[in-house]
């Protein structure tokens, strides 16, 4: 008994297990099955005409209807018999019913949706009537676009006379890039205009009236295209030469003032040998630094030239620009130069009375220096020292010419000096003047040892005579 319920319960088992595999069968297949309806349904919305030739039409239609039917008729059979087998009444049958409702339906709206496309298939009436249109439409673009080739070249038929000055440069950029982006944009349009027109031409009638309105246009278009972008190339040329010398020019020229102001600025502190040569030396170094900005004066003068070839007008703007930069680049080489030359002479001369100062000097010392001896010898009655005393003072007479000669040259040099270092002198006028001093001294003094001399050799002599007299007595 056991065993018996056993196996019924088996059995049992084994069929629930089947029944949920067959519910899962069921479902999976209705859901494809309503998936592929809705598909079915859009498609069918969005169908529109395959072929031009009807019997193509028809045989696509039979063939989408047969494709319908066989995969609707599966898995509607396949829906059924897994029905059969998982519900055996009614209560599955509504839902079946109705996909197979849906699945007639869309086969009726397709073949209906087809043969409404058949029946709305152009005729040759319509084709040429609408070739007529489209035509008419063709001209009426190609009568627009002439007429907007014919004002184009007409704004653009004065010759471009470009300007040297920048804001005028700039304002003739500024007008006809507009011009010059409008032209490029409506290339893509002309070149469609000329292929379809080309196409029209081949069916068109009236060829020879076609064929010279697309060369009128075409014609059009080549000279319209080609001013505005010589235009434009010109213009940005000009433009880029413009940028290129300005952008030059105003990094030169601040230079320039500078260097200017720097020369004027460097005068001597002094001018003592051990100063002048300083100075000299500073002034070499600058003119080290003229010579590395001539390369950049020769650019810019290069680039102005340049930008004066791509204009046509206005070129007197940046002539004087350029001579006046020249002209300022020229006075600070030649002053510099003038300067350091006249230094060096200066300074040669300054040495060369210097030397002359030191040889008077020398002169000098060595006079005093004898008279200075002479004075301490314990007479100065004999005829020796009266002799040497006139020689010393003769000697010291000759120094007098020189030193006039040396005074007259020092007083030059100061005059000169005072010209490049602003109220600066030498010294040397004042060291002249001191020797002089000293010189009018030496003589004075010599002047008062020789009539010293002159009256004690006079009062010997006078002395002798009256005792050499009186021993004869």
């Amino acid at each position: 008994m056991s065993l018996m319920v056993s196996k019924i319960l088996k059995k049992l088992s084994l069929c629930r297990i089947q029944l949920l595999e067959d519910l899962k069968d069921l479902y999976d297949t209705h859901d494809h099955l309503a998936t592929w309806l809705s598909a079915k349904e859009r498609m069918t919305a969005a169908l529109g005409p395959i072929s031009s030739d009807p019997r193509m039409v028809q045989s696509q239609v039979e063939q989408a209807l047969q494709s319908t039917r066989r995969k609707s008729s599966t898995w509607a059979f396949h829906v059924c018999e897994t029905r059969c087998k998982t519900f055996p009444t009614r209560s599955i049958r509504r839902p079946l019913k109705k996909i197979r409702n849906s699945i007639c339906d869309d086969c009726k709206l397709a073949s209906a949706n087809w043969k409404a496309r058949d029946s709305s298939w152009p005729t040759p009436k319509l084709l040429a009537n609408s070739c007529a249109r489209d035509g008419r439409e063709f001209d009426a673009t190609v009568a627009k676009t002439l007429g907007w080739l014919s004002e184009e070249l007409g704004s653009l038929s004065d010759r471009l006379l470009i300007s040297a000055d920048r804001d005028i440069l700039q304002q003739q950029v500024e007008a006809h890039e507009p011009i010059y982006k409008d032209v490029l944009a409506k290339e893509h349009q002309i070149i469609m205009l000329l292929d379809k027109g080309a196409s029209q031409q081949q069916k068109s009638t009236e060829k020879h009236l076609s064929s010279r309105s697309l060369d009128n246009l075409r014609n059009q278009w080549d000279r319209l295209k080609r001013e505005a972008v010589e235009r434009q190339t010109r213009l940005a040329t000009s433009m880029e030469h413009c940028r290129k010398y300005y952008k030059a020019l105003e990094s030169f020229v601040p230079w320039l003032s500078q260097a200017e102001n720097r020369l004027d600025a460097l005068r001597p502190d002094s001018f003592a040998r051990r100063d002048l040569d300083k100075h000299l030396q500073e002034l070499a170094a600058f003119r080290n630094d003229l010579w590395k900005k001539s390369g950049e004066f020769e650019h810019l003068r290069s680039l102005g030239e340049t930008f004066v070839a791509s204009c046509d007008i206005d070129k007197d703007i940046v002539v004087q620009e350029l001579s006046a930069a020249k002209a300022r680049w020229d006075k600070l080489n030649n002053e510099l130069l003038g300067r350091i030359s006249s230094l060096e002479e200066l300074g040669r001369r300054i040495a060369d009375a210097s030397d002359r100062l030191g040889a008077v000097t020398s002169s000098v010392q060595r006079c005093e220096y004898h008279l200075n001896s002479h004075d301490t010898l314990p007479t100065h009655t004999d005829a020796a020292t009266l002799s040497r005393l006139s020689t010393l003072r003769d000697e010291v007479l000759a120094l007098r010419k020189p030193l006039d000669s040396l005074r007259s040259t020092c007083a030059d040099l100061d005059d000169e000096i005072a010209r490049v270092g602003r109220g600066k002198t030498s010294g040397l006028s004042d060291e002249v003047k001191a020797l002089s001093e000293r010189l009018d001294d030496l003589t004075n003094r010599l002047d008062d040892r020789c009539d010293r001399a002159q009256v004690a050799a006079k009062a010997v002599q006078q002395y002798n005579v009256c005792d050499f007299n009186s021993s004869e007595l």
